[in-house]
């Protein structure tokens, strides 16, 4: 907190730094898995030249590159620490946020407060993950981890949202302070973007049941501990879009 003049201009800031190397190792490339990297700053400017009047300018902006925490993948093993991830780039979450407002109030000579609240929020988030927790390989099922039921689970979403509001408030009391009121109206805009791809490859114990076809049609892959040979089916990928604007 430092005052700027004497009576009427503040200035508070705070900032916040985290760097964690990975708790995860993963096996399939030797790269560490699990890091934090974020930092987020506030800032906020206090001007009230007048008892009656006050305005509070806002600041909040965060940076996140931190990678998502690995799935464990528990039929190779108890090590919660052991990642076979194969997705590149690797399992990671993009995050950012910018969100500034600024907050207006001026005190009637009614016993009565009058408020506006004028706000803008800009974020964007990126997932890429691995669900399946292992290795694959389309061009040769062969090489596939023994897993049940995907051999290949990876999605890449992908997201922004745009907000802009406004309140306009008004909040004081009457008759002696017996009755307390608010009354005021808000606006906002919101416009959110959200795109998501995934990318799968089944495999099922073979022989597969009707009424899907004979495994000899589709390939084969690994053979399961449990399950003995298992049927690998082509792999397949799906897309989903959604847009809101109101």
């Amino acid at each position: 907190n430092v005052p700027l003049t004497a009576e009427t201009l503040a200035l508070r800031i705070g900032y916040t730094f985290k760097d964690e190397q990975g708790y995860a190792k993963n096996v399939v490339n030797g790269e560490n898995r699990g890091a934090i990297d974020y930092q987020a700053f506030n800032g906020k400017l206090l001007w009230q030249p007048t008892e009656q009047f006050s305005a509070l300018f806002n600041w909040d902006w965060i940076e996140d590159r931190s990678d998502i925490p690995p799935q464990d993948a528990r039929w190779d093993g108890n090590d919660p620490y052991r990642n076979k991830s194969d997705r590149k780039p690797k399992e990671k979450a993009p995050y950012d946020v910018s969100l500034l407002s600024m907050e207006l109030k001026y005190e009637l000579p009614f016993n009565a407060t009058l408020t506006s609240v004028t706000a803008r929020w800009d974020s964007a988030d990126l997932v890429l993950q691995d669900f399946d927790a292992g290795v694959s390989n389309p061009a040769d099922p062969t090489q596939n981890d023994p897993q049940i039921v995907f051999a290949r689970l990876h999605t890449f979403r992908n997201q922004t949202f745009d907000v802009w509001s406004e309140e306009l408030r008004l909040q004081g009391t009457l008759f002696d302070d017996s009755l307390t009121y608010t009354t005021g109206f808000y606006y906002a805009r919101d416009n959110h973007d959200h795109e998501q791809r995934t990318e799968q490859q089944l495999q099922v114990p073979n022989p597969i049941p009707p009424p899907l076809p004979p495994c000899f049609t589709l390939g084969t892959g690994p053979v399961s501990p449990v399950f003995g040979q298992l049927c690998v089916l082509p792999t397949s990928f799906a897309q989903q879009k959604t847009s809101l604007d109101h």
